[in-house]
């Protein structure tokens, strides 16, 4: 299956682990450092609750779950969903006690739009270096969403029109944004 992203993050006890969106195969996997296979977590399904009516809705009709990164901050996997047509930020709890366990919790942000806070494609997810913003590189919007933990948007920053972020990271005070392509389609990303 195709491992969109991978996102290497650490347990109360040092342990590394890697978590890849598998958007092929509707799963998010989790591995040691070695890359032995540790959890899977499974696509919601109708019967996984959700306080948003849009998102239950959406897997009670039978949509696809389709993720594009992961990302972990207070023992909580944030997944984009921005190859389908669900387009919010779905969340399930992760504990690492006695193996790694996850589940599926009712929280959920985003949803596909250009409004404040929407998606037109939420494609990467990324916690800036202060350890509590929750950045998404916004594909279709050209823009890069933040949001807090608790899914309130913060803000936007504008990427050139048709840049295409896919994705953010940060490094030395900077953030670096990859993109598919540039401001002048003809020298490429």
């Amino acid at each position: 299956t195709n491992m969109h992203n991978t996102t290497v993050w650490y347990g109360k006890d040092g342990a590394a682990y890697l978590t890849f969106p598998g958007n092929q195969s509707n799963k998010v996997y989790t591995t040691s450092i070695d890359g032995g296979l540790l959890n899977t977590l499974d696509a919601p399904t109708e019967k996984t609750p959700f306080d948003e009516a849009t998102v239950s809705k959406y897997f009670a009709d039978g949509g696809k779950f389709v993720p594009t990164d992961v990302e972990v901050l207070d023992k909580r996997f944030y997944v984009t969903t921005g190859y389908s047509p669900l387009d919010w930020v779905l969340t399930a709890n992760v504990k690492t006690e006695g193996g790694i366990s996850t589940a599926w919790t009712p929280f959920a942000f985003g949803g596909k739009g250009d409004g404040p806070g929407q998606f037109g494609t939420g494609h990467g997810i990324t916690i800036a270096p202060d350890g509590k913003t929750i950045t998404v590189a916004d594909r279709a919007n050209a823009e890069i969403e933040s949001f807090n933990k608790n899914g309130k948007h913060l803000g936007k920053l504008d990427t050139p029109k048709g840049s295409l972020p896919c994705d953010i990271d940060y490094q030395s005070g900077y953030m670096i944004v990859g993109c598919l392509d540039g401001p002048d389609k003809a020298l490429g990303a």
